[in-house]
């Protein structure tokens, strides 16, 4: 029973250790958006912005599969928002559905009885970025790519950003967990002179941050791509393989998830635990200002 039981709580923490997906439709996430016009341009015929928000507010089943529905609120400006619908209260913007073993995000397209991928985080470099669920006006002529993939900050949440170009001429990105740059439902699309939407905020169970600059991790570097924990059988010490300016926090845990032994140092430096632990596989995290990395580490 409790080799049983051992097996079943690796298996858990295992799991949760090598998940680092992070899901886009939690509830508590809200998207706060602006529409901006400087010149009476498009739809608003007046000059300044439009202030508004997406949020998860309850579910319905469409053919079987469950879908968030998103609300979108209006808070300032203008009387209309293109994405907004009549701009009403409680006004639902779309219906979106999350795989999160496929890291997919489909939209529920009422007109066909069908969906469509709004975000694919499975993509590689190179690889197509999917236009067809998102509201295409800021589409230009050809093919938007994804450019580059890699980790940083923004919104205080520590993401994985995909780098696009092929729109309007301009490079812009979308966020695991966040969306896109100009918001939920909006192209990634560098807003221009005259007109364009801002994701300006976003808030989650965290709360809410207006920070919306993406600051590249220190992942960002070959060293600290493949940053890895190193121990040493014959001292039974422990090294991190990184950048030996930067500060590190190694935090270890037993199979259980119970919190062992915190440690701050910094790369390529010797350390060794307080606590003798052999003959055992410990989890671990380790953290610098901008970034984290999991993994396990067998001590002998």
């Amino acid at each position: 029973m409790k080799k049983n039981l051992f097996i079943f709580l690796f298996f858990v923490f295992t799991s949760l250790f090598s998940q680092t997906y992070t899901p886009l439709l939690k509830d508590g996430n809200k998207w706060y958006m602006s529409f901006v016009d400087s010149n009476y341009d498009q739809c608003l015929y007046v000059s300044g912005r439009s202030n508004y928000i997406y949020k998860i507010d309850g579910e319905t089943i469409i053919n079987g599969k469950t879908y968030k529905k998103i609300i979108c609120e209006f808070v300032s400006g203008a009387h209309y928002i293109r994405f907004c619908g009549d701009n009403l209260q409680g006004n639902v913007a779309a219906l979106l559905r999350e795989d999160i073993s496929e890291r997919k995000v489909y939209r529920y397209n009422s007109n066909s009885n069908s969906e469509t991928i709004l975000y694919d985080f499975s993509l590689k470099v190179n690889d197509a970025f999917p236009t067809n669920g998102f509201d295409t006006y800021f589409l230009n002529n050809g093919s938007p790519t994804i450019s580059s993939i890699g980790y940083g900050t923004v919104f205080n949440e520590e993401v994985r950003y995909f780098g696009i170009v092929g729109l309007q001429g301009y490079s812009n990105a979308v966020y695991e967990g966040i969306g896109s740059a100009s918001g939920l439902l909006e192209l990634p699309f560098y807003v221009g002179i005259s007109y364009g939407n801002v994701l300006t905020c976003f808030e989650n169970t965290s709360g809410l941050s207006c920070n919306s600059q993406l600051v590249l991790g220190a992942s960002e570097n070959s060293v600290e791509k493949n940053l890895t924990l190193y121990y040493s059988k014959e001292n039974q010490g422990f090294k991190i393989i990184g950048n030996p300016s930067q500060d590190y926090k190694v935090s270890f845990y037993e199979n259980t998830g119970r919190l062992l032994e915190e440690v701050n140092t910094k790369g390529k430096q010797s350390f060794s635990l307080k606590n003798t632990v052999k003959n055992k596989i410990l989890f671990y995290t380790i953290t610098s200002n901008v970034n984290s990395w999991k993994g396990k580490i067998m001590i002998q």
